[in-house]
């Protein structure tokens, strides 16, 4: 069928070209569009990735700085220190950091979680009888190692001392190591007591 001198619009072949072309265009306009978007959600993950790794190691370095040298006991003769240390897990006395409430001193135990692979750490307020509350420190995080710095170079453990470690390093995987100092030198003050009597220790 020939197309008459002067009719008008678009033969049946012509409309099938046209339709497989918009259509082509559709599938790449589309196809673009979804990179577009997978392209977004994983930069901005890595970036709240990166966001939670910064300020997970501002909360290490902030409790681990503020490590505070209190008595294990109120025995007089008990100079040993409230601190506990393997390669799994610590236990400290330290000042709560400022994301987590108001810096008041507190007991406090940072450990990992193998089943969620979250990095947590309990509290509770440096009393007698207070509640232990738990927060997330960090999600989604590799195996974690500690050490600890002493006379003798870096140790697995540090329990039953009469000081605190010079240095705690922290390793987790897919992070850079952390090393941070303690307040060591610091002069020695009672778990829950505040009075130099209490606080006394004998030579």
């Amino acid at each position: 069928m020939t197309r008459r001198r002067g009719d008008c619009g678009f033969t049946l072949l012509e409309m099938l070209v046209a339709i497989c072309v918009l259509g082509l265009l559709t599938m790449g306009i589309a196809r673009g569009l979804h990179l577009g978007a997978f392209s977004w959600s994983r930069a901005q993950t890595a970036s709240d990735a990166a966001k939670q790794m910064r300020q997970a190691r501002r909360l290490l370095e902030d409790l681990v700085g503020d490590a505070y040298p209190a008595f294990a006991s109120a025995n007089l003769q008990d100079h040993r220190i409230a601190f506990l240390g393997t390669p799994e897990a610590m236990a400290l006395v330290t000042r709560r950091p400022a994301s987590l409430g108001t810096p008041v001193m507190i007991a406090a135990r940072l450990f990992q979680d193998v089943q969620t692979s979250t990095l947590a750490l309990a509290w509770r307020l440096d009393l007698p009888r207070a509640e232990e509350s738990v927060a997330v420190v960090a999600g989604h995080v590799g195996k974690m190692r500690l050490a600890y710095e002493g006379g003798d170079g870096w140790q697995d453990h540090w329990e039953e001392q009469n000081a605190l470690p010079a240095a705690i390093r922290i390793s987790i995987e897919g992070w850079a190591p952390l090393v941070i100092a303690t307040h060591a030198t610091a002069a020695t003050a009672c778990l829950f007591e505040s009075t130099d009597i209490e606080c006394a220790r004998t030579p």
